[in-house]
Parts: structure tokens; C-alpha cells; sequence
């Protein structure tokens, strides 16, 4: 599949993610939203600043793999108060089981 962030054609559409912003490097979460089913789906990359994060972009639906999604950003290094953000704004969206 295609990187959701450079892909113009793409039914996706970003609803959220988290990284530390640390310089030089990435470790994003991020989810996204289906424009045509509405279904969400995430995944997780990181790696140098040289590579685009999600270039080999493997989407995990939700809520079906809420538990590894959950364990994911609550491992992630970016402020607690993100991730906190993230975690209900797909609760509210109906990816948690």
C-alpha cells in the first residue's frame, strides 16, 4: 500500500498520531479514517530522519487490534498528555472493543 502521507489518491485521511519529535529521527503512531467505509486503521514506524515515515505502510484495522494499537502508543515516547489525546479520540471514533 501506498504512504498515506504523500499519496493524493488516498481514501485515507489522518485523524490523529504521536511522536516525541525528537530531532533527527521519528517514532509516529498515527490512525487513520477511510473516506469511503469510515473504517480506521493505524500503524507505527520509526527510523533516521532519512527515510519518509510510513514508506512501507502495513494499516492494522481497528478496533480488531486495539490491544497491540494501545500497548503501541502507550509505549511511544511522545508526551503523556498525546497519547492520552489519541487513545479517546479513537475511543470516541469506535476503535476500541
Amino acid at each position: 500500500m501506498s504512504n498515506p502521507y504523500y499519496d493524493s489518491d488516498s481514501d485515507l485521511v489522518l485523524v490523529g498520531e504521536v511522536d516525541p519529535r525528537e530531532a533527527y529521527q521519528f517514532d509516529t503512531v498515527a490512525v487513520w479514517k477511510s473516506k469511503t467505509t469510515g473504517k480506521l486503521v493505524w500503524d507505527a514506524d520509526s527510523g533516521c530522519s532519512c527515510p519518509t515515515p510510513f514508506d512501507n505502510f502495513d494499516p492494522k484495522p481497528l478496533p480488531e487490534t486495539w490491544a497491540d494499537f494501545e500497548r503501541t502508543v502507550n509505549e511511544n515516547g511522545a508526551d503523556p498528555t498525546d497519547r492520552h489525546a489519541l487513545l479517546e479520540q479513537v475511543r470516541e471514533m469506535g476503535g476500541a472493543r
